[in-house]
């Protein structure tokens, strides 16, 4: 009885070691290609294993870290806006964009992939990085002419760098589907 609990703990561990390679493999294979080979791996790792081994599975893990990031650039803008009206009109363009990525772009982005529509999902999401692309530049522009009022700025810019960096990221990976 000990040789054959023996044997399935070892088919066990041989067998999630097997799995652990493979998902490593398909994130490494998957990132080479990208332009943000780091981002790309360090967001694909800490995603769901079940959702890491196929194109579709990793667009959906980058969609949601998108989501995740732009949803905290939305709280981070709202508190700076209260704390320092002055810096509210160049940022309330990126308000409504990151909203809008959040309540809008990135739903319609999932269910296009659910529907196994990778076409329609590279036109959501490519509008969402034009977007993303142009609130990165006014982040950036208003940190830096604001500087002295905003302090814990560079953590706002960066959220916005990691946006678009993950929007070109999924736009890579769903390329894969089509």
């Amino acid at each position: 009885m000990m040789k054959n609990l023996g044997s399935l703990v070892s088919i066990f561990l041989l067998s999630m070691i097997i799995s652990v390679s493979a998902q490593t493999y398909l994130i490494t294979k998957t990132c080479n290609a990208s332009t943000y080979k780091q981002l790309c791996v360090s967001t694909l790792e800490l995603g769901p294993q079940k959702f890491q081994l196929t194109p579709k599975g990793q667009s959906l893990v980058v969609i949601n870290s998108v989501k995740a990031n732009a949803t905290s650039i939305v709280k981070d803008i709202e508190i700076i806006v209260a704390l320092i009206p002055l810096v509210e009109e160049p940022l309330s363009q990126c308000f409504k964009f990151y909203n809008e990525v959040v309540n809008d772009y990135i739903p319609k982005g999932v269910e296009a992939l659910e529907n196994d529509d990778p076409k329609t999902a590279i036109e959501i999401i490519s509008k969402a990085a034009v977007g993303a692309y142009k609130c990165e530049k006014i982040l950036i522009s208003t940190g830096e002419k604001s500087a002295d009022l905003l302090k814990g700025w560079k953590r706002i810019g960066g959220s916005g760098k990691n946006v678009y960096r993950l929007l070109v990221i999924a736009l890579e990976i769903l390329n894969m589907l089509v």
